[in-house]
């Protein structure tokens, strides 16, 4: 409360200024000749640097992660898809000043215009890591088999990343409770050491597994009152009650999922070269994984391998794990209740570093205390960005499966020289069923230069998670798993 008191006047000086920049700006301005094209976006470019502000101070974690985000496109109340010059003037003002606070997110759908695709594309291409794309209609859809009223879900937004939440109605906490590591459950399994006589028979004990532990994970929290929070929310005030204590009028929870690719390959991995070729046993398995592969160097390349089924792959057979797997997780967490309400899952979690310390090691062959897969994202060379789009666009996402699905890859900065590619790969994806998207352009020389010379890139922006950073900001562990990511994917 200390804390909360020194710091409210602060943030409520930096909302009025905000305001006042932005609030001085009306589409009909432009239209009216109250204002030029260029006057206009002279003021919102200062908007946006003034968000930008302070970026130290206000990450509580990371540097950059603020949680503060522009939300573009999508459809009003009425059902119209929203582009106007201050859609255009967004996209400009961020592909010029490259700035990794605040980011924009943008919300797709079957109408948006070619014309903003290149908008959005473009402005990638500068490394800003923005804009993060969200497939509304499927979106809307979930949230509203999930509870969210169909006349509020119009009003889409996240909580920060890309956790899906109703914008001045919903306070929900997306992220409370611990990751879930999924591949622990594979691993609980192997060391109970029962005999398993077929892959399905494997891939049922590690179902069971989840369904037991996943619950375990959620909990009733205990809140405390927020009121700087709580007037944000029309509900609260028009019940002069905080969000914390039921005056918000979606109060949901959310846990994630950690690993599902690692998960995903390392069952891959059994049934090729257990059940199927017979080249080794679960015992040798669980050997690897205790040793940390010590003693199992060749087991761990041969894992490593390069194969036509990992995770990210459009094959049937990869494609049916991943989604009996979510399904299992579906289930298991669609009795539950926290503080009286619906969870709600998702597939991408922050935790991919922090969370995999001290970890055993995994049959995909990573080692022990390794970082996990980042997301919905391949961990082998032999996927392009291509097939991933089209094989997260297959993927089942359940009405629960509500809580941030992200495709997150880096691509080659060729792609700034064929953008048309580009925006077909991903409009396509999106039509067919992609959940949301989040770009690195990086070079992967580029990253090691800088993380040996940061003199000479003070201004490198990286796209982390669900924010952007100055690359130079970055804990040394993020800035060798990005380069890591970037060898893998630059010759897919």
């Amino acid at each position: 409360n200390v804390i909360l008191n020194r710091l409210t006047p602060i943030l409520l000086f930096y909302f009025y200024l905000s305001v006042k920049i932005y609030r001085s700006i009306d589409i009909r301005d432009v239209e009216l000749g109250i204002e030029t094209y260029e006057s206009a976006k002279r003021r919102l470019k200062d908007f946006c640097l003034l968000l930008g502000y302070h970026t130290k101070f206000k990450s509580p974690g990371l540097i950059g992660d603020t949680g503060q985000y522009i939300l573009l496109g999508g459809i009003d109340k009425e059902g119209n898809n929203v582009e106007n010059d201050i859609t255009y003037m967004f996209l400009e003002i961020f592909t010029e000043i490259k700035v990794p606070d605040p980011k924009l997110i943008f919300r797709v759908n079957d109408k948006t215009s070619t014309e903003i695709w290149n908008l959005c594309i473009k402005c990638l291409s500068n490394g800003c890591g923005s804009p993060l794309f969200m497939n509304e209609t499927l979106i809307m859809n979930n949230m509203v088999e999930f509870g969210y009223e169909r006349e509020d879900v119009w009003n889409l937004g996240t909580s920060a990343c890309w956790e899906p939440l109703v914008i001045g109605k919903s306070s929900c906490q997306n992220n409370p409770f611990k990751s879930i590591v999924l591949c622990d459950s594979l691993y609980r399994v192997l060391k109970k050491g029962r005999d398993f006589y077929s892959f399905q028979s494997l891939l049922l004990a590690v179902k069971n597994d989840l369904a037991i532990e996943v619950p375990l994970v959620i909990e009733d929290l205990n809140y405390d009152y927020s009121p700087l929070m709580s007037l944000f929310d029309s509900d609260c005030l028009n019940k002069g009650k905080d969000f914390s204590h039921k005056g918000t009028k979606y109060m949901y929870q959310g846990v994630q999922l950690l690993g599902l690719p690692n998960l995903v390959n390392s069952l891959l991995n059994i049934k090729k070269y257990v059940f199927d070729r017979h080249l080794i046993t679960l015992d040798d398995c669980l050997n690897a994984i205790a040793n940390n592969y010590e003693g199992y160097e060749d087991l761990r390349l041969l894992f490593l391998g390069t194969s036509d089924e990992k995770f990210g792959s459009t094959s049937a057979e990869v494609l049916d794990v991943c989604n009996q797997l979510i399904e299992c997780v579906s289930h298991a967490i669609e009795p539950l209740r926290a503080n009286g309400n619906a969870v709600k899952f998702g597939l991408s979690s922050p935790a991919y570093l922090f969370q995999s310390v001290g970890s055993p090691a995994t049959l995909d062959g990573r080692k022990s205390g390794e970082p996990y897969a980042v997301h919905i994202s391949p961990i082998s060379s032999s996927i392009d960005i291509n097939e991933i789009l089209r094989f997260a666009g297959r993927l089942n996402y359940p009405y629960n499966c509500l809580n941030g699905n992200v495709v997150d890859f880096i691509i080659p900065l060729s792609y700034q020289k064929q953008p048309e590619k580009l925006v077909s790969i991903i409009r396509d994806a999106f039509s067919h069923g992609l959940f949301q998207l989040q770009l690195n352009m990086l070079d992967r020389q580029v990253l090691v230069d800088a993380k040996s010379h940061p003199e000479k890139y003070p201004d490198l922006v990286v796209r982390v998670w669900g924010f952007s950073a100055y690359f130079n900001d970055l804990p040394e562990e993020y800035k060798d798993n990005l380069i890591a990511r970037a060898g893998i994917y630059e010759t897919a």
